[in-house]
């Protein structure tokens, strides 16, 4: 009869710890079943102060890593390293992911406020008790759900079964994709710390024989000698990583002058600015210079025969990764209706030199000082012609030096043949 009522009275227990609580908790107060065990948690400042309170909540990823960060390091001092994730910057989650007890969900993401399922805790506390160097023994899964259970959990499930970590839910029964709460996560860190405990400071008689102590004249007593070991962690030394600064895009401005015409070979870059962002938030100038270092390279190979906007590549490489952005220009239909040249005199060391400049007349009264590549053909001493082309029309016009000029032409300006 007592046998009896010991085994339904221990898988109530079971059932209340780990399945629903008989009683609810409230908002600051966790639920009958757990309370003694929760103080007890607190008490040995197992308990981060966020998650004293809301204790049926289900807890969240990172709020498991600041759980687990408590205990890890109550026992092995300081994480000093740290893995980051582009979601969430939360140390403890860093923490937990440095000593490899916690994983990313892909695409260097944490997903921190996911609601951790039971199956992901077994997993946890026994990565847990086997980074503090105490890794759980095999032990079999019996759970009548056993299918339900994930195929990366299940040895996970049964060590912690088998270490007296976790339990299931009732009637054989283990939920594996049930959500847990926050004082159920508490517990079974206590038990863990209880584990962890048992494994290492148990108390041993060293010698079984009576060692003589004199303590008055003529009388002695037997006193045993204890050894009481002290567990002393094994010493690790963490370096922080920092994360490797990487090169991840180009921000670029638009130079002042963004419009050019037809045939336009040459734009300028002046105002236009080029800057190197990096994965740590750290950015740098690489604007084109004439300075030493590495800057961004302008493609100015760019089709300027027809009119419309025009994309201008912009590429910046550093360690191998290579990133491009742009800026754009416009490029302006214009027609070519004439050319004529100016002959203008500039004395130079008391000769008298001709200047000559071209000009290109528009349909739009535009014009253009000296076009791209004209053609200079003399007809004689005096006289030559100029020819221009742009946009498949050519212009000619002819110009007749005045004899003032003629001095300098027969020395310098020989005809072209």
């Amino acid at each position: 009869m007592k046998k009896l009522i010991t085994l339904v009275l221990c898988a109530g227990i079971l059932f209340a710890v780990c399945g629903t609580a008989a009683t609810a908790a409230t908002n600051n107060k966790p639920s009958s079943w757990a309370e003694n065990e929760v103080n007890t948690a607190i008490k040995a400042n197992l308990v981060p102060a966020i998650l004293q309170t809301d204790y049926i909540k289900s807890i969240t990823r990172a709020e498991y890593c600041a759980l687990a960060v408590k205990l890890y390091e109550s026992i092995m001092g300081e994480i000093r390293g740290r893995i980051y994730f582009t979601d969430t910057n939360d140390v403890n989650v860093e923490k937990m992911a440095f000593v490899g007890i916690v994983h990313g969900v892909g695409n260097n993401k944490f997903d921190p406020d996911s609601q951790l399922t039971r199956e992901q805790a077994a997993t946890l506390m026994a990565r847990i008790a086997e980074a503090l160097g105490f890794p759980f023994q095999q032990h079999p899964v019996t759970f009548k759900d056993k299918a339900d259970i994930s195929s990366w959990a299940l040895e996970s499930i049964g060590q912690a079964l088998g270490a007296g970590i976790m339990f299931g839910t009732g009637d054989n029964v283990f939920s594996p994709k049930g959500s847990y709460t926050r004082e159920q996560s508490i517990i079974t860190m206590v038990r863990l710390n209880s584990y962890i405990t048992d494994q290492t400071c148990t108390i041993q008689l060293c010698d079984p024989d009576p060692v003589p102590v004199q303590i008055y004249e003529d009388q002695t007593v037997s006193t045993p000698s204890y050894e009481f070991p002290i567990y002393v962690p094994p010493q690790e030394i963490y370096i922080e990583q920092q994360p490797v600064r990487s090169l991840i895009r180009l921000d670029v401005t638009q130079p002042e002058m963004t419009e050019y015409y037809i045939g336009t070979t040459v734009i300028s870059t002046y105002g236009f600015t080029a800057t190197a962002v990096y994965n740590d938030g750290s950015i740098k100038n690489v604007t084109p210079s004439c300075g030493f270092g590495f800057f961004a390279t302008v493609n100015r190979d760019f089709d300027s025969s027809t009119p419309g906007i025009k994309a201008i590549e912009v590429t910046y490489s550093e360690n191998g990764i290579t990133v491009s952005s742009h800026f754009y220009i416009t490029i302006i239909n214009r027609v070519l209706q004439s050319i004529r040249v100016v002959v203008d005199p500039v004395v130079v060391d008391g000769w008298t030199i001709p200047s000559t400049a071209v000009w290109a007349v528009y349909d739009n009264s535009s014009g253009w000082a000296c076009p791209y590549k004209w053609d200079w053909i003399w007809e004689s001493n005096q006289t030559f012609t100029v020819t221009y082309t742009e946009g498949g029309i050519t212009k000619t016009a002819r110009h007749t030096l005045a004899s003032v000029y003629l001095p300098w032409v027969e020395q310098v300006m020989k005809p072209l043949g």
